[in-house]
Order: structure tokens, then sequence, then C-alpha cells
């Protein structure tokens, strides 16, 4: 099986079984139908489906998580060669030269696989596997604990990954412009960065962080897709907020709990509570009304 590259604060391998019970119920083998990860983050929902699925879009704003996986897709033994000289030159005061790399006029002009494995490299090696940047976009989480048996990749799991990876679209947009790509019966997976539970929870993956303004777009784009029928998978945290606002499209399944780290406190993991939200059933409601539409309609056809 193979696994995602990056550590993600909030990532979903924990609930990949919850996420594929819902997908079950929607997938239409022998279709077109195409898997979109609208919010790929570190890429676990959207690999956990390659094998399911011909058509796989993955999408993110953050173009540095974009850029790892199309590299390890189009130039992965580059990628590989470099990782292993990151790997052997860890240390310390190395860990910090390499993330201070955004800061100079010459990142621009770094080769998509440097700037890969600079990502891969940071993310194995940093504070709790965080992807934060700052005010000014540059990537700021301190050094973490000595890499486990000293490895920052798997290269089995890689080559797998690059074979896997070709039938993938990647996009680096806005997730609100995904309406202009899906099409009906499509399935899109939306993560966006959780609702705040408290002050110190973290969000902050880009810049310009995300806002309650934000989630609303998020539930305006989440009914948009309805009205359009692509099926909507969409997590978040269980807070008020959330619940008013997608109060229409919850019940008794809608409530998961995960054990994670909520802070900046690395030990404290506790069982968070948290809502895996789709909109299937209104679907389904809206096909049969329509269907009961098209035969009064035939059956009592208007002069």
């Amino acid at each position: 099986m193979v696994k995602p590259v990056l550590k993600w604060a909030g990532g979903k391998t924990k609930i990949i079984k919850e996420i594929n019970e819902r997908i079950d119920q929607v997938i239409k083998p022998n279709s077109d139908q195409t898997f979109i990860d609208l919010f790929t983050g570190g890429g676990s929902v959207a690999i956990s489906q390659l094998k399911r699925f011909d058509n796989i879009i993955m999408n993110d704003i953050n173009k540095e998580v974009i850029n790892v996986y199309k590299t390890i897709r189009n130039n992965n033994n580059n990628l590989m060669n470099l990782l292993e000289i990151h790997q052997e030159k860890h240390s310390e005061d190395y860990y910090y030269k390499i993330r201070e790399l955004d800061r100079l006029e010459s990142f621009s002009k770094m080769k998509t696989y440097e700037k890969a494995a600079r990502t891969i490299y940071l993310n194995k090696t940093c504070y709790n596997g965080l992807f934060r940047v700052n005010s000014d976009g540059h990537f700021n989480v301190p050094i973490g604990k000595p890499i486990k048996n000293k490895n920052i990749y798997e290269k089995q799991n890689f080559k797998e990954l690059s074979k896997l990876l070709k039938k993938v679209k990647f996009y680096n947009k806005n997730f609100t412009k995904i309406i202009d790509f899906v099409k009906p019966y499509d399935i899109v997976y939306m993560d966006p960065p959780y609702d705040v539970l408290k002050s110190d929870s973290f969000v902050t993956y880009t810049k310009n962080g995300f806002t309650r303004e934000n989630q609303k777009e998020v539930f305006d784009l989440f009914e948009k897709l309805t009205k359009k029928k692509v099926y909507v998978i969409l997590s978040n945290s269980r807070t008020e907020f959330i619940e008013n606002l997608y109060k229409k499209y919850i019940n008794k399944n809608s409530y998961i709990s995960v054990r994670r780290t909520i802070s900046c406190n690395v030990s404290a993991r506790v069982l968070a509570k948290e809502v895996l939200i789709d909109n299937f059933q209104v679907i389904d409601n809206e096909n049969k009304n329509c269907s009961k539409n098209e035969w009064y309609k035939r059956t009592f056809p208007t002069s």
C-alpha cells in the first residue's frame, strides 16, 4: 500500500476507513467519475484513492505541497538523490540553512525538484511535522526531534507513488474554482483548515490564514456543488458555528471522535470531536423528486 510522503497537522490517516465508507456509498465503478481532493494537504486521502479511481484531481492553494507530488510523478530520481544528500547532511545547522533558503532572492530560481526535496526534508525534520509560514510566506517551524532510523523517505514507496500519480491532474487553485471543472456525480472531498476550537489551535498553513468568512465560502461551495449534483464529503471540527452552518446536512452519522494533538503542546493528545458531513441524502431526495416531476409531466402533459 502506498503512503503519503508528508506529515500533516490534522491529517486524515486516522479516519480513512470512515471516509472510504462514505465514498463506497456513491462510487460508480467503470464510469468517468472523478475523485477530487480539494484541500490536499499531506495527501493521505487522495493517495488512498489512487487504486480506486481512474480520474483523480489533487488541489491545494499551497504550491509547495502540489510541487512535491508533481515532482514525485515527473522527476522522482533527481528528487530521491537530493533527499539522500539532505539525509546524510542533516544537523541542526544544516536544517536552519535549508529553512532559510526561501528568504533568499535565488529561491525563485531553484529547480522544482530542489524545492520539493527541501519541503520534504523540512517536513520530516521540523517540530511535530507542522507546515507553518509567517506573514511573509516563509517557513518558520523550528527543528524537531532526531529522525527515526535517520530516514526521511522510503525509496520503494516513492517509486510506486510515481507510477500511480501518472493518472492525477494537479491544480494550485483557490478552492472556490473547483466549480469550473467538476461534473454531476463526481466526488469531492473537502478538508479545509478546521474551525478554531481554541485560541492556540493550529490552522495557519498559508500566510493569510483561514477565517470564518472562509468557512462560509466553503459552505457556499458545498451548496453549489450539491445543486450541481456533485457528491461532497467534508471534514471539520465540531463547533457550534459549523453545526449551525451545515445543519440541514448533519445527522447522527455525522459525528466522529479522533485522537489528535489540538494545540502546540505535542503531549496534549485528546479525543477531538469532529464532523464528517456529506450531501448524499439531499441529492438522493432531489433525484426522487425530479423523477416524480418527470412522471407527472409525461402523464399529464400541458396543452
